[in-house]
């Protein structure tokens, strides 16, 4: 009996150790698998943010360029309603002019003269609308 006893004692102390080192085997097995998924994440976490910095640059690169076309627009159109002015203003003047013209050659005197002060005017006239948009 005793030796049954001894026996089952060595038996169960055998199973343990055996079982003991395959705890620590799969333990070991456990810690390189959760090492790979560290680094896993970390290359994950590298690359989404890699692709949040393009994507915001995109979308700052998209709203700048919205903002220089529209800057652009609204100076075109400046553009445009001050030649449109400038236009109505010399209408006058040039009317004037060719009125003076179709006098014929003995008003050539006259119509130098006259196209002196209408040059004279157009020009104080564009200086007048450029120091206005200032």
């Amino acid at each position: 009996m005793i030796a049954g006893t001894a026996l089952a004692i060595i038996k169960f102390w055998l199973n343990a150790g055996q079982k003991a080192i395959q705890v620590e085997k799969r333990a070991v097995e456990a810690e390189e698998t959760a090492d790979k998924a560290h680094e896993k994440i970390t290359i994950l976490q590298v690359l989404v943010n890699a692709y949040q910095v393009t994507q915001a640059e995109r979308l700052v690169s998209r709203e700048a360029l919205r903002e220089v076309e529209e800057r652009l627009s609204g100076s075109i159109d400046q553009l445009r309603a001050r030649l449109e002015r400038l236009g109505e203003k010399l209408d006058g003047p040039v009317k004037e002019l060719s009125s003076h013209r179709a006098g014929g050659p003995a008003s050539d005197l006259l119509c130098a003269c006259h196209w002196h002060k209408i040059r004279q005017r157009c020009c104080l006239l564009a200086l007048a609308d450029c120091a206005s948009n200032n």
